[in-house]
């Protein structure tokens, strides 16, 4: 599949950019001197105002662009793109960084999805799912915006070898591959419709699987994407067994970061998920299928692929 322009300059690692070490306003916004334009707002501002204001966040579409920069021009002729040097003094700055995650859990609310636990990237569903996850279908600039959030996260996150790798806000890299499973699980699980041939399914298959940097990382995940089409039968309905659902999500979880005894307690949360998850057989076939969409709940292999998934995410994506 010949990948989108963008997403080709982003796994490159931009090499047809010009870095200018004369702009520094995503900096300057980022350390809370500068300001958002249009509205001229700080960045705790800016997110005091838009937290919890769905309709704020829908509707302005200027902040997207100074909450989560990458070194391209989007739609705010006002905002700058990201350059190298901002990018290195960002990661390298806790309170940004504190900022970024703010940000990144208030568009997650925005999705109808809730940060179980940021250190490792952990997601789960919010109260409000349901409408949310609605709304993020019938309003497809909202996946343009997840497109740009994989990317920011991934480029602002710190290197492992850089001096705030020690620091308590951890790499994110743990988050653009959580994310993107964590939607995929909730299309297996017919709840969120990423089905082929829509607009939503095209930017799952062409955008957000293309923001991840490590190959073999994307590689893997665009295999559990592509195996979604094999339960596409007659007339578009769902047919056959779910590959990736939630459950597989928090083993895929579990295995990525278990194994270490002093890790035990921070993923008791993620054995409570799993213990406490409401049996979900949609009568209705979900939010999307039909009678023949095999339900919510089939799972194909068991403790194989789960013994899969374990090694799998200890070997390559730690």
């Amino acid at each position: 599949m010949l990948l989108p322009p963008d997403v080709q300059q982003f796994q490159s690692m931009y090499p047809r950019l010009n870095p200018n070490p004369t702009n520094s306003k995503n900096l300057e916004f980022y350390t809370g001197k500068g300001k958002a334009l249009p509205g001229s707002l700080k960045i705790d501002e800016l997110l005091d105002r838009l937290e919890n204001d769905w309709a704020e966040v829908e509707s302005n579409h200027g902040f997207i662009q100074w909450l989560f920069p990458i070194p391209e021009h989007g739609m705010n002729w006002q905002s700058q793109p990201l350059e190298p040097h901002e990018a290195q003094a960002i990661s390298s700055d806790p309170l940004a960084m504190e900022r970024l995650m703010r940000s990144y859990e208030m568009m997650l609310a925005f999705y109808g999805i809730r940060m179980i636990d940021r250190n490792r990237g952990i997601l789960g569903r919010a109260d409000n799912f349901k409408a949310r996850f609605a709304h993020l279908l019938s309003h497809s600039h909202n996946l343009l915006r997840i497109t740009r959030i994989l990317k920011s996260l991934t480029i602002l996150s710190p290197p492992p070898s850089s001096p705030n790798s020690t620091h308590t806000m951890p790499s994110l890299l743990h988050h653009p591959s959580s994310l993107i499973l964590f939607l995929l699980a909730q299309h297996n699980d017919l709840r969120l419709n990423l089905l082929p041939g829509t607009t939503a399914g095209g930017s799952l298959e062409r955008f957000w699987s293309g923001c991840l940097r490590v190959h073999e990382e994307r590689e893997w995940v665009g295999d559990l994407i592509e195996g979604r089409k094999k339960r596409v039968g007659k007339e578009g309905k769902l047919v056959g067994r779910v590959q990736w659902g939630e459950e597989e999500y928090y083993e895929w979880v579990k295995a990525r970061f278990g194994g270490a005894e002093e890790e035990e307690e921070e993923l008791d949360i993620v054995e409570e998920v799993l213990s406490g998850k409401e049996e979900e057989t949609p009568s209705d076939g979900g939010c999307y299928g039909g009678d023949d969409a095999g339900g919510g709940k089939e799972r194909d292999g068991g403790e194989e692929v789960a013994s899969q998934f374990r090694s799998r995410a200890k070997t390559r994506f730690t």
